[in-house]
């Protein structure tokens, strides 16, 4: 091994003693751990290596012990489930070292301490992501809690550090497991752009090599402050009208934050305007935010403008007509149909859409969690108005998902069901890891902490008609391999003949069409030879017995369909 430099390590051993160490030398471990990781002490009464599973774990890796090993891995690729209570629980102290704390008991006895539910709950953080058997299956089921976000915006947001906290998530898994969905495509497909690999010819560039002089290269900056501003619009008449009566969206917009706020609206009259308006406006005001500039559409009544302007105290500008690109309002509402419309394909196929704007809490949630501030370019919209948000005490799942949720025995029957069918519409800020899902027998919402996901329809791939004809290729493939070499040229015939017709009857076929059937080859028949009957002596009284006929049946001939 490679010595760097003296050492100067002192360490207590077992026996009482102290040792000093000889080298400062680098240990022969994986490229991927850090150098500082991987360096070590030599001492010259230690036979054997030690590596420490401290000094691996502050480095970002977990080690996994059991009765065949020690696998160490990176703690992005590590998804553990634990099916019951874990038998013992310990803590790290300052120093690095970790330790299972006694409890004593009546009989003078010490015993390691017995796992809270608290403990348990806090190790088990988002049981709705970590029962999932796999990492893709995860990343699947994550994606579509984000509301199936595009590639470059997800990946943009978890490098800025927007995500922080959310289990698997980072750069490298979400590029390694991105999943390619419709529901992306389906809302936020644009039109092609122009000059895109264009066929025009390029304009000739000039030969500036020989110019003469100093060039000057100033730079002019105005600062203008886009602080305490906001803009609003509404959307247009969503399709279908919610249960609650609500058939349109005013979208708000925080210039400092970047963050997108939504309120539903059952008409575009003037007092249901103004409610929204306030509703908007209180939230921001509830974490610390006090617009005093109101910028929006040239349409608006006499009353929405006195309402702004003598009752709230605001300025207010109106865009000039036909002028929408000056309303920041209009990109929002852009961004943020975009992003709801890919929820909205991504529900289940018995979700009533009549409750759709019940999924606009987490819509919101979802898409400023994918914005970045303006004042803080670090941080997400939605950390910059309620902080950074916390994953383990708030987990997310697809909006619209199907679920059963836990009926309590304080109010099922005696020989009652344990849970009720439902979906899940959001997760409610205000309790603790407690979604809120509506019941379909009872028409109802309904709060509960155990809720069993129906997700196998957005983490299981579905198998095409494509790759059951490919698996039966590949079967056919497999038996014919097996056959022994002592099989009959008619065999041989047989089975080439299918072979070459399944095979042109793929290749012509499209997915969409059904596979013709395959005539299955006859076997022929051989003649029976002809056997001398056996004559039985007659007695007194019986009758005389059927003749016995018997056939000789060649041995090569076998049966080749099963």
């Amino acid at each position: 091994m490679p010595i760097l430099r003296p050492s100067s390590k002192r360490v207590a051993v077992a026996n009482g003693g102290v040792e000093s160490g000889i080298n400062r030398t680098v240990l022969p471990l994986p490229d991927s751990i850090p150098f500082k990781t991987r360096q070590g002490d030599s001492f010259s009464s230690f036979t054997n290596t030690l590596v420490s599973v401290g000094r691996m774990a502050d480095a970002g890796f977990t080690s996994i012990f059991n009765r065949n090993g020690v696998q160490v891995a990176k703690d992005e690729d590590v998804l553990l489930t634990l099916k019951g209570k874990p038998v013992m629980i310990g803590i790290r102290d300052n120093n690095g070292r970790f330790k299972i704390p006694l409890v004593a008991h009546k009989n003078g006895t010490y015993k390691p301490r017995v796992p809270t539910n608290g403990d348990v709950s806090s190790m088990e953080q988002a049981n709705n992501v970590y029962d999932l058997p796999s990492v893709e299956e995860g990343i699947k089921w994550l994606h579509a809690s984000c509301g199936y976000p595009v590639k470059s915006t997800w990946i943009k947001a978890i490098r800025n550090g927007h995500f922080r906290g959310w289990p698997l998530l980072n750069e490298r898994t979400v590029n390694k497991y991105y999943p390619e969905t419709s529901e992306t495509i389906l809302g936020h497909m644009q039109q092609q752009r122009k000059n895109v690999r264009s066929t025009k010819q390029p304009f000739a560039v000039a030969d500036a090599t020989s110019l003469r002089g100093k060039k000057e290269r100033d730079v002019y900056i105005h600062v203008y402050d886009t602080r305490e501003t906001t803009f609003s619009d509404q959307t247009g008449r969503f399709p279908t009208r919610s249960k609650r009566g609500n058939k349109y969206i005013m979208c708000m917009v925080e210039i400092d934050s970047n963050a997108i706020l939504v309120e539903p609206m059952s008409s575009r009259k003037d007092k249901e305007m103004q409610r929204a308006y306030k509703t908007l406006l209180n939230r921001l005001r509830a974490v610390g935010i006090v617009p005093k500039k109101h910028v929006m559409d040239n349409e608006i009544s006499a009353s929405m403008k006195e309402y702004i302007k003598n009752d709230l105290g605001m300025e207010l500008e109106l865009i000039p007509p036909n002028s929408h690109r000056r309303n920041a309002a209009e990109v929002a509402i852009r961004n943020f149909k975009c992003h709801f419309l890919s929820i909205i394909a991504g529900v289940a196929m018995d979700f009533p859409l009549s409750l759709w704007d019940r999924l606009l809490p987490q819509t919101e949630i979802t898409l400023n969690l994918l914005r970045s501030s303006n004042a803080t370019p670090t941080v997400s919209a939605h950390a910059h108005l309620y902080g950074v948000f916390d994953y383990n005490k708030m987990p997310l799942a697809p909006m619209g998902c199907k679920a059963h949720v836990h009926q309590p025995s304080e109010t099922r029957r005696t020989w009652g069901y344990h849970s009720v069918e439902g979906w899940y519409l959001f997760t409610s800020p205000d309790h603790y890891r407690t979604h809120n899902c509506h019941v379909k027998d009872t028409g109802k919402e309904r709060l509960s902490e155990s809720v069993k996901f129906l997700h196998k329809t957005i983490t299981n791939p579905s198998i095409t008609i494509t790759d059951k004809l490919m698996n039966a290729m590949s079967n056919l493939h497999s038996a014919i391999k097996q056959l022994d070499h002592d099989a009959s040229d008619e065999q041989l015939r047989d089975l080439s003949s299918l072979v070459n017709a399944t095979t042109a009857t793929i290749s012509t076929t499209t997915t969409e069409q059904q596979v013709p059937r395959v005539a299955t080859p006859v076997v022929p028949r051989v003649a029976p030879s002809a056997v001398p009957r056996v004559a039985t002596p007659h007695t007194s009284a019986a009758p005389p017995s059927p003749p016995v006929i018997r056939q000789r049946v060649d041995a090569n001939i076998q049966p080749i369909l099963r």
